[in-house]
């Protein structure tokens, strides 16, 4: 019995001793990546759930959509590396993939207003990681069928991936309610 106490003690320390070991060296080469980039932070003044009252309009979301994009602008875009300012890198202000060089950018929310009659209304909400250019050709087809769309810009998204990391389905459902009351509206 002395012997198994020993021998399941020794295993313990062991198996302890390696995974203090795992621990400590991946905190060392933590240490050692390089500094994140000015992409990989957050956005302060996005949408958050607290911020929609019954009295929230369409126009007020987009009084704070367009103060992330500026935000994004001060402390992203301009704050990137001559290093880092390829051509395909999006948050590089000359890069060739960044929206603000586009005649529209298409990670905003938008709006298509058919002309003639409206037939009614829809929201169209993109997905995960995305934002509202993926569903771009779903609004134009129901415009051309005389539908409203509205396509919202869900908090977190199309800016920068670290405004992910603090976005939550609260503010995210929050978002869909405001459009889908203006859509109603």
């Amino acid at each position: 019995m002395k012997k198994l106490f020993k021998w399941v003690f020794r295993l313990a320390a062991g198996t302890i001793l390696v995974v203090l070991t795992i621990i400590l060296m991946r905190a060392f080469d933590a240490r050692r990546q390089p500094d994140l980039k000015p992409w990989h932070g957050t956005l302060s003044s996005e949408f958050r759930a607290k911020d929609l009252t019954d009295k929230s309009t369409l126009a007020d979301y987009l009084r704070i959509e367009e103060a992330v994009f500026a935000q994004m602008e001060r402390e992203v875009i301009a704050k990137v590396a001559p290093s880092d300012r390829g051509r395909y890198n999006r948050y590089a202000s000359d890069g060739l993939v960044n929206p603000l060089r586009f005649p529209k950018n298409w990670n905003h929310t938008f709006e298509l207003v058919p002309e003639g009659e409206v037939r009614g209304g829809v929201l169209l909400l993109h997905g995960l990681t995305d934002s509202p250019y993926s569903v771009r050709a779903e609004a134009e087809l129901y415009a051309r069928e005389g539908f409203y769309a509205l396509s919202l810009r869900v908090p977190g998204h199309g800016t920068i991936p670290g405004a992910l990391t603090v976005a939550k389905w609260e503010d995210w459902r929050a978002a869909a309610r405001l459009g889908a009351r203006h859509v109603r509206g």
